[in-house]
């Protein structure tokens, strides 16, 4: 019986091995696909067009608040719609969207103002213009609802920002708005805020409530509520619809906590009209030696308003020029809120190897307006070199090709 077996075992044994050995890689296999099937399966439940609009509104820094002092802090709160959401609206980087009307999901905090209405994202407001272009009806862009009230006990301004209505695009289009709100107290541009953004639609209800502390009441005598209106892109820069300006001295705000609800047309940004583009002082000096060029920017007078509350927020671009290409380019800090800013500060561009005796040579400086909602605007212009038309700037140059190792300094006018 035992030789039976051992004849028997020799053939089996192999045959069993290699039976569960081939059992063993399927099941492996099988559990590997049943894997593969499930994680893919998860990975579509998970993807959603509401992560993706989370994912696109922080790349843009929608709804990002920091804290602050309590002299800065606002507070924000939802407020419960009270008509119906317009077809296709829904939020992005906002907890509650318009028209929703369950009073559990409204919610309250405080958050600091964003740092890009400065500006940005809060720029220049509706301006003086000339008496030729005021004579013609300003091109509107939609309405503003709103409301504001005070309270004395607190030395609080709130502002509601409750919806717009029929907003238009700078091409006229009312399709792929994504509109919200900034606002900002002028003249300090200290307190700050903005609403959620809303998708596709061009008559966005907000219903957000922004509280600013630390505001006495003969305070808001001088101060104005600037409105911005933007269409969030998260490819390019934001589109400014418009904006418009709601002095306080003209709300009655003597009655703590009573609300006063005010309907606005939404403008266009004007021009304001200028005198002048205003002076600047530099000084130059030329190293032969060295082969170097020093610029010196030293400071600013008499620049242009944007408005009548608002002040600019300067800085100046050089740029070396050698034989008509630009070769180099500078530029200083920013100024905050002043017209006549005060730069102190010094530039150093090396001169090609193959340029003697500053021959070909010419400076191009800009002053510039910076403002995170638009395009800065150039507020004047100013070139120095042999070719130069102003008597100053000629001057100067020619003081410093003929006195080389002199600082010399020179006030000179910009031009437009």
């Amino acid at each position: 019986m035992m030789k039976k077996l051992e004849r028997v075992s020799g053939p089996a044994v192999v045959g069993i091995v290699l039976t569960g050995a081939l059992f063993i890689v399927c099941s492996v296999l099988a559990i590997l696909a049943v894997i593969r099937k499930l994680r893919r399966k998860s990975s579509l439940e998970l993807k959603s067009p509401t992560t993706d609009i989370q994912i696109a509104v922080m790349e843009k820094g929608v709804g990002i608040h920091k804290p602050t002092t309590e002299r800065r802090r606002v507070q924000k709160v939802y407020k419960t719609a009270t008509i119906a959401s317009p077809p296709g609206s829904s939020p992005i980087g906002g907890a509650l969207s318009a028209g929703y009307d369950q009073q559990d999901d409204t919610t309250e905090g405080e958050y600091d103002v964003d740092e890009d209405l400065d500006d940005d994202d809060g720029g220049s407001a509706c301006t003086l213009i000339d008496e030729k272009e005021n004579s013609k009806p300003p091109m509107t862009f939609g309405t503003l609802h709103f409301s504001v009230k005070y309270n004395f006990e607190k030395n609080a301004l709130t502002v509601v920002v409750q919806r717009c209505e029929n907003l238009i695009s700078r091409t006229g289009c009312r399709k792929s708005i994504d509109p919200y709100v900034k606002l900002q107290l002028l003249p300090e541009k200290v307190h700050r805020a903005k609403t959620r953004v809303l998708r596709n639609t061009d008559s966005p209800i907000y219903n957000e409530e922004f509280t600013f502390f630390g505001l006495n009441y003969n305070q808001l005598q001088g101060m104005v509520i600037h409105f911005a209106i933007i269409s969030f892109d998260r490819y390019s820069r934001d589109e400014v619809l418009g904006e418009l300006l709601s002095p306080l001295s003209m709300i009655d705000l003597a009655q703590s906590d009573q609300e006063t609800s005010l309907v606005k047309e939404i403008c266009t940004r004007q021009k304001v009209q200028s005198q002048g583009r205003g002076e600047v002082l530099l000084s130059l000096c030329y190293q032969p030696a060295t082969n170097r060029l020093t610029c010196v920017i030293l400071k600013a007078k008499g620049l242009p308003r944007k408005n009548i509350m608002d002040l600019a927020d300067p800085y100046m671009k050089l740029y070396l020029i050698c034989n008509g290409q630009r070769i180099a380019k500078k530029k200083t800090h920013v100024k905050k809120h002043t017209l006549n800013p005060v730069f102190n500060e010094s530039f150093v561009f090396d001169l090609p190897a193959n340029i003697q005796g500053l021959e070909g040579v010419s400076l191009e400086l800009l002053l510039l307006d910076f403002d995170r909602l638009t395009k800065n605007e150039v507020v004047g212009r100013l070139e120095l070199g042999p070719n130069t038309l102003q008597d100053s700037a000629k001057k100067q140059w020619s003081d410093i090709c003929t006195s080389p190792r002199r600082q010399i300094a020179e006030w000179h006018k910009l031009q437009d």
